[in-house]
């Protein structure tokens, strides 16, 4: 209490007067109109900041949405994708991350839609979303020399997986 009323810069004391139970008098406190930047909306480290394109691919569209937000929000060029078909990897052009999840639907994989994007920009980083924790999962992601993550994820887990691949 002592500490918080002097970060306050103001008094607590105990009312004297009080005849049931204790009762603290709390101030005076002073206001401020001094901003104090809410740091959710401060701009994100720079390793993430510089402008790249980065895929998020997921059969769900609130996913979509949310980790296309959170990716423009950091500086990314978002571009998001419930699937993906070879006429259309083909006209991607540049791409510095793939993000997907494991499981798109319609027998399709995310382990399928890397090997199709690499067939057009081979060197492109990405990282496979799973709820999956099976071992056959892992083996086939680990197999495919990619990054794996289990659901769900933090944004300070996404944030280390796009570092150790993009490496900026």
């Amino acid at each position: 209490v002592r500490r918080l009323a002097s970060a306050l810069e103001t008094e607590v004391r105990l009312d004297p007067s009080s005849t049931r139970g204790a009762r603290f008098l709390v101030g005076p406190l002073s206001i401020t109109s001094e901003y104090i930047p809410d740091p959710a909306q401060e701009k994100p480290p720079e390793a993430i900041a510089r402008l790249g394109r980065v895929l998020v691919i997921d059969d769900s569209r609130a996913t979509l949405e949310a980790t296309g937000s959170l990716l423009e929000h950091w500086g990314w060029e978002t571009e998001t994708y419930t699937s993906l078909d070879d006429e259309a990897a083909s006209k991607l052009g540049d791409i510095d991350l793939v993000i997907t999840d494991y499981e798109l639907g319609l027998g399709q994989t995310g382990l399928d839609t890397v090997q199709l994007i690499r067939k057009y920009a081979p060197n492109c980083p990405a990282v496979v979303i799973t709820g999956s924790s099976t071992e056959q999962v892992q083996e086939a992601v680990q197999e495919a020399g990619l990054l794996l993550l289990l659901k769900p994820v933090r944004p300070i887990q996404l944030r280390s997986a796009i570092l150790s691949l993009v490496g900026r």
